[in-house]
């Protein structure tokens, strides 16, 4: 790691050297590795002696950032919400306590409740839903597989990550004229611009949306809840296997 993390700071560096006067300048690039597991042998600083032509001999250092390091505040403050999905990993060698200790799992959906409290914020003033639909999604996928011999900690945080920021994007959706969990009600409402249609048509879409994301996490299909937020053909095809129309919001696979 540490020869490769040397050869890609210099390719960086030759690739954007200006000339000064008669001098080229040459200025790495300021890079870190990340580690996602740590241990108490992970270094602070990846190092290479680096012997110049002139034997000068020079350390390079490359520092290290360890996911364990951070705290959910940290994550949320520093606004690193791409690390998210990752912090569920300082768990991993203690999943059978949470399983076993209501007062452990309690602790544990709490802290992803912040996490949701947080997203849902930021996509409402950003207007990013769909961004935030992907992240709370991958979110929940990591902590099905760190926790995937713990049927009560997976159910507990799919159900509160989901919720709102899934709403937010079949709103995003519906605004935007797709066919977010549309019947043909929906469609006019949106193409006549009629009032009652349109507010119909809206709630109806939601309805069915929620619906749908319901039976996918109940059958720990992660990736098709991402899936559907972005594209309606997919959500048309989702919604016909699952048989969820109109009123009907039960989850029956249709074969």
């Amino acid at each position: 790691m540490t020869v490769r993390m040397v050869q890609y700071d210099f390719a960086i560096g030759i690739e954007h050297a200006r000339k000064e006067n008669r001098r080229y300048r040459i200025e790495l690039p300021r890079s870190c590795v990340l580690y996602l597991r740590s241990s108490s042998h992970t270094p602070d600083y990846l190092e290479a002696d680096l012997v110049l032509p002139d034997e000068r001999t020079f350390v390079y250092r490359i520092p290290t950032i360890k996911m364990a390091a951070y705290t959910k505040d940290e994550l949320l403050g520093k606004n690193l919400l791409m690390l998210l999905p990752f912090y569920i990993m300082r768990y991993e060698k203690h999943t059978d306590d949470y399983e076993q200790d209501p007062e452990k799992l309690k602790s544990l959906l709490t802290e992803y409740e912040d996490i949701r409290i947080h997203l849902e914020k930021e996509a409402t003033e950003a207007g990013r839903s769909a961004l935030y639909a992907d992240l709370s999604a991958l979110i929940v996928k990591m902590a099905n597989y760190i926790f995937r011999r713990q049927a009560t900690v997976k159910k507990g945080i799919g159900d509160v990550m989901g919720g709102k920021i899934l709403e937010l994007e079949s709103e995003r959706l519906f605004n935007a004229g797709k066919k977010a969990g549309i019947a043909e009600g929906k469609a006019e409402g949106i193409a006549e611009g009629k009032a009652e249609g349109k507010a119909e048509g809206k709630a109806e879409g939601i309805h069915q949306l929620s619906a749908l994301i319901q039976c996918l996490m109940r059958n720990g299909r992660m990736d098709d809840i991402a899936l559907v937020t972005r594209d309606s053909k997919e959500l048309d095809r989702l919604l016909r296997q699952y048989g969820i129309t109109g009123d009907n919001g039960k989850c029956e696979m249709k074969q």
